[in-house]
């Protein structure tokens, strides 16, 4: 196909809803179906929620609404989640702080360089229900999308809390195991040759190949994996969009891009065919606002704005 670029099937379409989904073709429900069900054996296996009879639920309390979210990843699987509505919570009763820092990206450049000079090992995780983690403080009661309502034991994917449950009991994880936390960028956590970057539910493992850090490394890998059920993704690859390339054949180097993403922009926007140019725009262009934009943010000044803030050089 001319440029490279790889048409979207049916299969790979993501349903915006349960209705969205029923319209599709029976098989590619059926892989949604799958998903669906894999979602709720977690949810089941955490013990998320509890149920509730009617009678057990005060009438004036305030019950929050959830909906279905599904999602191609990166690596062709179907992913479906079970979210909270948080925006049907109510400040003060369903939640109070909400702040979870993450890593930043100076951070992971910072880092990407390191491990280039010194011939670092990059080990990759995410752990797929991270936010299940974290334990509520606060009582909330929640309708699922049947209409049966729970009391919520763990921090939902949705809840404003979610994301700082979930960073309170990581950063509780990684100080008992001797990781102090950087004072400049609280996603960063290090400890005798080993550092961790932590973004949400995605981290990242920096370390010397020495056979002693190697050995601390699969213990850490090896807690993490019992407290956490983490899934390692191998040597670094892609992380948060970025395309993370090793050159073994030149001494270690490491480079970084955004392709896969802009084809992406660039189909979204009817632009696969647009030809190449020296300079992206003509030098004194006047901008004006797209009318087909609506609004919604979503057009490609912002998109090349996110390229060009990961990965052009600083």
């Amino acid at each position: 196909m001319p440029g490279g670029f790889v048409t979207v099937m049916v299969s790979d379409t993501e349903p915006t809803s349960l209705q969205d989904l029923k319209e599709m073709p029976e098989e590619v429900q059926r892989e949604w179906e799958l998903a669906m069900e894999s979602e709720l054996a977690s949810l089941e296996k955490m013990q998320a929620w509890e149920e509730v009879k009617d009678s057990d639920i005060p009438k004036d309390i305030n019950v929050v609404s959830s909906k279905w979210v599904f999602k191609v990843k990166s690596d062709g699987r179907k992913k479906a989640r079970l979210v909270a509505r948080g925006f049907t919570q109510q400040y003060g009763i369903d939640y109070t702080e909400t702040y979870a820092p993450v890593a930043k990206f100076a951070s992971f450049r910072f880092l990407l360089a390191q491990a280039a000079l010194q011939q670092l090992s990059i080990l990759q995780f995410d752990v797929p229900t991270a936010y299940l983690n974290g334990k509520l403080e606060e009582e909330i009661f929640m309708a699922l999308p049947d209409g049966k309502v729970v009391r919520l034991l763990r921090a939902l994917y949705g809840l404003k809390q979610g994301a700082r449950c979930w960073y309170t009991e990581i950063d509780s994880f990684f100080d008992l195991h001797g990781f102090k936390r950087s004072e400049y960028d609280h996603g960063v956590y290090f400890n005798h040759g080993i550092t961790i970057l932590l973004y949400v539910d995605d981290l990242l493992i920096f370390s010397d190949t020495a056979s002693a850090t190697q050995k601390d490394v699969s213990a850490l890998v090896q807690a993490l994996t019992s407290a956490f059920s983490i899934r390692s993704m191998g040597q670094l690859g892609t992380y948060l969009g970025i395309e993370v390339e090793r050159q073994e054949h030149s001494n270690g180097s490491i480079r970084i891009h955004q392709r896969k993403y802009l084809e992406s922009a660039l189909q979204r926007f009817g632009m696969e065919d647009c030809k190449a140019v020296s300079t992206p725009m003509e030098p004194g262009l006047k901008l004006v606002p797209n009318p087909s934009d609506n609004g919604n943010g979503d057009n490609i000044i912002d998109r090349k704005r996110q390229w060009v803030h990961s990965c052009t050089p600083c």
